[in-house]
């Protein structure tokens, strides 16, 4: 091999070792290779048809003394059959009605809305199991598109669950979920152990110091649980006179862990005050032992990261001060969720959903040119308990709120509806 063969082949190895073969990454390939596909095949058809015109316009100039037999490169089109409707006036859009040269282009568009009454339902499994969590009980939905049920309400004095975590590591055989209710306006945790499908104990309630929750004028205003990325600790924020405090509580074997050092702490996150309605979106790892909580007001276009970490004594500090990243999103509309994806970067988002001024959206930010698409519809209030959320389960999205159908976005144009009623739902990975 040449020197500058051999330079050109290690240079292209190099490059090529450097290339992580993601989901999307195979699609697009897919794509562009079916795309020079047909540009190939319409350069023959047009090349054969040029023959032809030639052969017909010159052929008597040129060969005056002679009849060669001329190959038929393109055999003339059959006379069309005579369509009924054209008599009424009414003809179907058919393929050949694409410009010369062109194949007819799939009308599927991500950003045209679905109807309702048109989604299918989900009639076959999820690419991960989720744990999804309706006004009333507990359900898990793995291995098939019929959810099964775990639990019902705790007893006592609850009207509705609002939002539900899992434990990191949680999976269908054995998993730790924390749960928020509401009740004559306030809040309450809970947490639940199951294993095989069966629950162990009951319900558990804990951190009674903020259970007086929300207010039916949105103050205090409480958001959350997420998990931190060990499994260690979970979170919450609450909002007092336009004051945000994000609260931790250490988790072992249960909430609490006995040790001041990694018991429950707060932190107060001026970057937030005056936020309309924070909520706390997730804890993500960002590695070496740091992370970041992401959370946004309702009616800003970006979000907050807050950076952590997990000092030796095992408690969580916001490092050298740990100034919050104001973040801007791909669409420039105010947010309503995110989350990360399982195919970028933990810290990024790859999900989130806007409400634009025709309805909701749903964006993946995985490629350089964001996806935007439209979902069929997202049923939001002013109530207090009305949240949007969002989770990335395989290489797509579900989305729904507290309040109203929810939706499973697969590939940017198929939207399926997930069953029963849930109000949030969580990937067990």
């Amino acid at each position: 091999m040449a020197g500058i063969e051999q330079l050109l082949h290690d240079s292209l190895v190099a490059r090529a070792r450097d290339v992580e073969p993601t989901p999307r990454l195979w699609e697009e390939i897919d794509a562009r290779i079916v795309r020079r596909r047909r540009w190939r095949a319409t350069g023959f058809a047009v090349a054969g048809a040029g023959v032809a015109a030639a052969a017909v316009l010159l052929g008597p100039g040129l060969f005056a003394t002679s009849t060669p037999q001329v190959p038929e490169i393109m055999p003339a089109d059959p006379a069309p059959a005579e369509d009924p409707a054209d008599d009424d006036g009414e003809r179907d859009a058919r393929e050949d009605d694409a410009p010369d040269g062109q194949e007819a282009q799939q009308t599927d568009d991500p950003r045209s809305r679905p109807d309702v009454d048109d989604v299918a339902l989900l009639d076959e499994p999820l690419p991960e199991p989720v744990a999804l969590l309706e006004r009333d009980r507990l359900l898990l939905l793995d291995g098939s598109a019929e959810p099964s049920e775990v639990a019902g309400l705790p007893a006592g004095e609850v009207s509705r669950f609002a939002e539900l975590a899992a434990r990191p590591g949680s999976d269908p055989g054995e998993l730790t979920v924390v749960a928020r209710t509401t009740a004559d306006s306030s809040s309450q945790l809970w947490w639940l152990r199951v294993v095989d499908g069966e629950v162990v104990g009951d319900w558990e309630a804990f951190d009674p110091a903020h259970a007086a929750g929300v207010t039916a004028s949105g103050d205090p205003w409480v958001s959350g649980p997420v998990w931190s990325p060990d499994g260690e600790s979970i979170a919450y924020a609450t909002s007092v006179g336009g004051e945000v405090t994000l609260h931790t509580v250490g988790w072992d074997d249960g909430p609490g862990t006995g040790d001041p050092a990694t018991d429950n702490a707060a932190f107060a996150l001026a970057e937030l005050s005056g936020a309309v309605r924070p909520r706390l979106d997730a804890w993500v790892d960002t590695g070496d032992g740091s992370s970041e909580v992401w959370l946004h007001s309702e009616l800003a276009a970006g979000y907050l990261a807050v950076p952590f970490e997990r000092q030796a004594d095992g408690a969580l500090a916001r490092p050298g001060g740990g100034a919050a990243q104001l973040r801007s999103l791909a669409v420039d509309e105010p947010v309503l969720a995110l989350a990360p994806g399982r195919v970028t970067p933990t810290d990024r988002i790859r999900w989130s959903v806007h409400h634009e001024a025709d309805g909701p959206v749903v964006v993946d930010d995985a490629e350089r040119e964001p996806i935007v698409s439209a979902l069929p519809v997202l049923t939001l209030d002013d109530e207090p308990h009305t949240r949007p959320w969002i989770a990335s389960v395989g290489s797509g999205v579900a989305v729904g709120s507290s309040e109203g159908p929810a939706w499973f976005r697969g590939e940017p144009t198929l939207i399926v509806r997930l069953p029963g009623e849930p109000i949030d739902l969580e990937v067990l990975r």
